[in-house]
């Protein structure tokens, strides 16, 4: 492919790479496609995909204006794709009166595209047209069930028309078919694609078990009198010139003293009577 390299081989290595998880090789193989053949314009909705995926939308924007220039540039299937991708990038922006006219067309188009038909659900509910999202939604449901966006979107469209037994039974069949931890996931990442700083409310344990906390390295390791090697948060910040450090609990009484004098006055001989007395 190096020595003669082509649209379609550039494209079909990007595929590959694709379907390896290696969508840095794949942006890359997309872009060398288009490059030797600007024609090859499914290439530019896969590179659109990816700017999806990684929440730029006006990459996408741009990378699909020469695919969706003209309407027969891509076969009807493509071209729903594209449209596809192109709404939820808009949804991305916060605009989906702009997103809805190319969605209903991307439907249109091929009936069987799920994608399609949840990202229009997602714009009908946003635009406070719950009754035509809530087909849309049952059908995004019935066609990705393992979706929880699309079963999400169904019950809130359900509570909205003020139909309660039916969004209690789709919310009931929603927590059987998703791990008990994917609703706090789904809220995070939806506040967090409307830039918003939400995170979820761990338990010690969860806290813990952090991935992301391990490797940015929060926890250290502090021998405890007593106890041994124990793991605790360190320090909440770190500073360029000014270093923090975490060290054991004190042990019981460890700062009696310290406190008595220097925290509420006491002199010496005052400490010592407490002391005879056994109130320290």
């Amino acid at each position: 492919m190096k020595n003669a390299p082509s649209g379609a081989g550039w494209h079909a290595l990007g595929l590959a790479h694709l379907k390896l998880k290696k969508p840095e090789k794949a942006q890359a193989d997309f872009e060398a496609a288009l490059k030797v053949a600007p024609q090859h314009l499914s290439s530019a909705v896969e590179l659109a995909q990816l700017a999806l995926g990684r929440k730029e939308p006006a990459s996408v924007l741009k990378a699909l204006e020469p695919a969706l220039a003209e309407t027969k540039a891509l076969s009807p299937p493509e071209r729903s794709r594209a449209l596809a991708v192109k709404g939820a990038a808009l949804l991305l922006q916060s605009r989906p009166a702009d997103a809805q006219a190319g969605l209903e067309e991307a439907v249109r188009l091929d009936p069987n595209n799920v994608f399609a038909k949840g990202t229009l659900a997602r714009t009908y509910a946003a635009l406070k047209q719950d009754e035509k999202a809530l087909p849309l939604w049952k059908a995004a449901v019935a066609g990705e069930p393992d979706n929880p966006l699309w079963a999400d979107g169904q019950v809130q469209s359900l509570a909205t028309l003020k139909k309660p037994e039916e969004a209690l039974a789709a919310a009931t069949k929603a927590r059987a078919a998703f791990p008990k931890d994917e609703p706090t996931a789904l809220i995070v990442a939806r506040a967090q694609e409307l830039r918003m700083p939400f995170a979820p409310l761990l338990t010690v344990d969860e806290v813990l078990a952090s991935e992301h906390l391990a490797e940015r390295g929060f926890f250290v390791e502090v021998e405890q009198p007593g106890l041994g090697a124990v793991t605790l948060p360190g320090p909440p910040v770190r500073m360029s010139e000014t270093s923090m450090t975490v060290g054991p609990a004190p042990a019981l009484a460890e700062h009696l003293e310290a406190v008595l004098s220097e925290g509420l006055g006491f002199e010496p001989e005052e400490i010592a009577f407490l002391r005879r007395q056994g109130i320290v």
